[in-house]
């Protein structure tokens, strides 16, 4: 599984499949007439933090796309423990598809 988010700083989308938490794989939650949701956790490391609005897109190993998306709000920061060099967190996010109204 491959995810890519675009912060839309100007350096396109980003490989964050090496950061995804082993212990909480993502999940992509899909229910009839309503948005999917895919949500997990990122141990981002040396990575930027996700920023509101990315773009994310979630493709199988066969390069099938599960999910594409956007943060509707930051990824959430869950302080994990403490290492050499300070406080290390990780980060909870969840990205919704844009509903399309019916017209």
């Amino acid at each position: 599984m491959t995810l890519t988010i675009d912060n839309l700083d100007g350096n396109g989308p980003v490989d964050y499949s090496a950061a995804l938490s082993a212990d909480q794989p993502p999940k992509i939650a899909r229910v009839l007439n309503q948005p999917s949701i895919c949500s997990g956790v990122l141990e981002v490391g040396l990575l930027p933090v996700p920023a509101r609005r990315g773009r994310v897109v979630v493709t199988a190993a066969n390069g099938t796309v599960l999910f594409t998306g956007y943060l509707a709000i930051e990824p959430t920061g869950v302080y994990a423990g403490v290492c050499s060099t300070g406080p290390v967190y990780r980060y909870a996010f969840s990205a919704g598809q844009r509903r399309v109204a019916a017209g």
